[in-house]
């Protein structure tokens, strides 16, 4: 195959995975022509399957690694790039979830089918260890084990289609299982450490992180949320407690940390707390004048980080509601 071409299906592959997540500056860059071709390119290209995916962003992260090194970047901030990377890279690197199936005995396969759809269960045993997938189809009833079987001769077990159908459904029930053992709060250093890292960035690119994050990596966002917080995040202590708190920073640090934030969340916290607290934080408010985003930053990610101490020394009670 031509290089040319190969490196533009790989852009038009690459556009189709970050397509959403690319910001409006990208496209400026590339001009209307260069953007058009991408485009052409990008219909021609089918969905990438999860192997291909995989390859695809491994292959645009090295990339980006090496224009990074002859970008000036401030050692600190690509001291926080590369260990975010590096968690991320952590988490994300998959287990053979096929592999993993093979070893379920019958009262953890029974929990895998629980639920699904008679084209799940029957792909699923077919995957999974012969003497525990039998015991699991005698356990169900004679209708459902004759359509079960059915299932299991139409399908292809050949088929790429198939396997990756049950590596995303793995993924996502053996994460939704390991959620509902979970009966206490589990400690876990990659989703402390994460949440550390995501605070110490600019708020608003915390957020588009972790978001992505959420998307891919649904449990260890989880984990992360137990010990990342943001500035809304007040609006759930109680009145007695979030006065309590406040009461320990000075006027001029809360006036500039809620000049950060939406006028609704500022507003709300306001309302909550004791009426000479609020009337003094108000009164710097409207002294300080404009003040610069990284001022802003410092208050919140201050106030953050005392909150998260004070919640894990378990001085203050703190549950987001659901």
């Amino acid at each position: 195959m031509d290089p040319l071409s190969s490196r533009q299906n790989r852009a038009g592959s690459l556009l189709r995975i970050l397509g959403e997540h690319l910001p409006p500056e990208v496209y400026r860059h590339l001009g209307p022509e260069a953007t058009g071709k991408l485009l052409e390119t990008f219909h021609k290209t089918g969905k990438p399957d999860s192997k291909e995916e995989r390859e695809i962003l491994s292959s645009f992260l090295n990339s980006l690694s090496k224009i990074r090194k002859e970008e000036s970047i401030d050692p600190e901030s690509l001291n926080l790039i590369r260990e975010l990377e590096a968690l991320l890279k952590e988490e994300q690197e998959e287990k053979d979830l096929l592999k993993e199936l093979k070893t379920k005995n019958a009262v953890e396969i029974s929990r895998i089918v629980s639920g699904e759809k008679p084209s799940m269960i029957a792909l699923i045993l077919c995957f999974g260890n012969p003497d525990a997938a039998a015991a699991v189809l005698n356990d169900f009833p004679e209708k459902m084990k004759e359509e079960i079987l059915i299932r299991i001769h139409d399908l292809d077990l050949s088929s790429e289609y198939e396997k990756n159908r049950l590596e995303r459904f793995l993924k996502f029930k053996l994460e939704a299982l390991a959620l509902e053992e979970k009966s206490f709060p589990i400690y876990n250093p990659m989703g402390k450490k994460a949440a550390d890292l995501l605070g110490r960035l600019r708020p608003g690119d915390s957020q588009k992180i972790f978001d992505r994050i959420r998307e891919k990596r649904p449990g260890f966002a989880e984990n992360i949320m137990e010990h990342f917080f943001r500035m809304e995040d007040l609006l759930y202590l109680e009145r007695e407690p979030l006065n309590r708190f406040f009461s320990s920073f000075h006027p001029i640090v809360l006036a500039c940390a809620l000049k950060g934030t939406e006028t609704e969340v500022q507003t709300r916290i306001l309302e909550k707390l004791e009426p000479a607290l609020s009337s003094s934080i108000r009164l710097e408010s409207d002294s300080m004048g404009p003040i610069s985003l990284a001022e802003m930053e410092t208050a919140q990610n201050g106030i953050l980080e005392k909150l998260r101490d004070e919640i894990e020394e378990g001085s203050i009670k703190f549950w987001r509601a659901t």
